[in-house]
């Protein structure tokens, strides 16, 4: 007698980091900021020139973030990095002016969103006259936002840390 028989496996691979610290500023004004689609508490958000930290968990894996200039939009941007260098902003993370539910959420499709547009690295911001270097913040890092400066005043962005991988394995 033959027995045929169809296992299936679902394998999760999660990649972790060591505890790090997230550092971050935006150009005029940082107002949220999710780690997970947990919100975090700012102490410098509306302070762009003092950037604001954040304690990472080794499972953390999605940055959230809205952020607007009113003010000067040639230098809206939004600059960061994982102390280690595991994250940085670049043309990976994703941007758009239009908030949608559940945007800061995990297991939310930012796929048809745009990527981010780089405007230059750490210290040197390409559109801005206002020019400031963040020591805490990898020289990597691209200050980054929308195609349009001019039009998109608020931002929604989001860049992971690590993206979780479903494998599905079949044994037959």
């Amino acid at each position: 007698m033959t027995h045929s028989r169809n296992i299936i496996f679902y394998a999760l691979l999660i990649v972790e980091l060591r505890n790090e610290t997230f550092v971050i500023t935006a150009n005029e004004q940082l107002v949220e900021l999710y780690i997970d689609g947990e919100l975090q508490s700012l102490t410098n958000g509306d302070n762009w020139t003092l950037p604001d930290y954040t304690q990472l968990q080794p499972t953390d894996r999605l940055i959230a973030l809205k952020a607007t200039n009113m003010d000067d939009p040639q230098c809206s941007g939004v600059l960061a990095s994982v102390y280690d260098g595991s994250l940085l902003t670049n043309g990976a993370w994703k941007c758009t002016q239009l908030e949608e539910v559940n945007w800061a959420n995990l297991g939310f499709d930012a796929s048809s969103w745009p990527n981010a547009v780089q405007y230059g690295s750490n210290g040197n911001h390409i559109q801005c006259d206002q020019q400031q270097f963040f020591g805490d913040i990898s020289s990597n890092s691209q200050w980054i936002w929308t195609a349009d400066l001019d039009n998109n005043l608020t931002v929604y962005c989001r860049g992971y840390l690590r993206e979780c991988n479903f494998y599905n394995v079949k044994d037959i």
